[in-house]
């Protein structure tokens, strides 16, 4: 018998080990969808001298192609913005947080991690395209709209192969395997998550709901931009086929932008994006090099 909405929780924080997030991402995360000044994003980074030493480092990789070397966190703010960098210093902390312990051949968590910078890659180029005002919070929204994959990774191995296994054997959608499996999908693990790391509303909706955006008790456009933009990337196929999901219906999600998607043409914005795969790669082994290396 599947477990109840109250047992999954009370399960998940039985829990004893999860990873607790620095204070300079619960910093960030809180000014993501305010307007920021530079010397505000300084004060918060130069708490932590070596995350600012990986910010320079990553902002001088070829992902960013910048002519002159950034040498100084100044100098990075004003030649990437603020916006860029907190995306820097975010992408950065949350790969080296959630990490896992062991291999799983059916797992690949390079291949999740490259799904994860696409999608929030696709969500801000997505919303430059509609020309929706936002501060930015849509690259953490896709950054982190998967987390409850990794929380059923890390924590639930045995349940995983199961899910898995129903996957490849039945032909079924990946988040109806986790259910059938669970009793709730990779989306409520991951907004559980969410919850215990006192994320802010509009990303625990993101993660709750990135698959049905209408379901969204609040914020719906960025849910909506996440959906579309994830399902770009599920269309390219990223992830390992034997824990890959339907490509999510986006009919909700136009629905939700329609204000903004009259003369928007999907398949044009589709062509822009063929480069980005093999960006996103260079820039996971950059970031692991630089992590290997601090």
């Amino acid at each position: 018998m599947a477990k109840t909405l109250i047992e999954i929780e009370n399960d998940f924080q039985s829990i004893d080990n999860i990873p607790t997030l620095p204070n300079i991402v619960h910093e960030l995360i809180e000014l993501i969808d305010k307007e920021v000044s530079m010397s505000r994003i300084s004060e918060i980074l130069a708490i932590d001298p070596p995350i600012t030493t990986k910010v320079l480092k990553i902002a001088n990789s070829a992902f960013y192609g910048v002519r002159q070397r950034i040498d100084t966190l100044r100098r990075a703010l004003v030649v990437l913005g603020t916006t860029e960098i907190t995306n820097i210093v975010l992408g950065a902390s949350f790969l080296k947080v959630l990490k896992v312990s062991e291999t799983m051949n059916q797992f690949d968590l390079r291949k999740f991690w490259e799904h994860s910078i696409l999608v929030a890659h696709f969500s801000k180029l997505l919303v430059k395209a509609l020309q929706m005002k936002t501060h930015g919070e849509e690259y953490t929204a896709g950054l982190i709209h998967d987390i409850g994959k990794i929380v059923i990774y890390q924590y639930y191995t045995k349940e995983l192969i199961d899910v898995m296994n129903l996957v490849c054997e039945n032909r079924v959608s990946g988040y109806l395997a986790e259910k059938t499996v669970l009793g709730a999908d990779h989306m409520y693990y991951g907004y559980l998550l969410a919850k215990k790391w006192s994320l802010p509303q509009n990303l625990q909706q993101v993660i709750l709901h990135h698959h049905k955006p209408i379901l969204a008790d609040s914020h719906k456009e960025l849910v909506a931009v996440v959906n579309i933009a994830n399902s770009i990337a599920v269309s390219m196929k990223i992830f390992p086929e034997k824990y890959s999901f339907d490509e999510p219906n986006t009919s909700q999600a136009y629905l939700i932008l329609k204000n903004y998607t009259p003369n928007f043409d999907l398949s044009a914005f589709r062509a822009t994006l063929s480069d980005e795969v093999t960006k996103v790669r260079k820039l996971i082994n950059f970031i692991q090099e630089v992590e290997e290396n601090a």
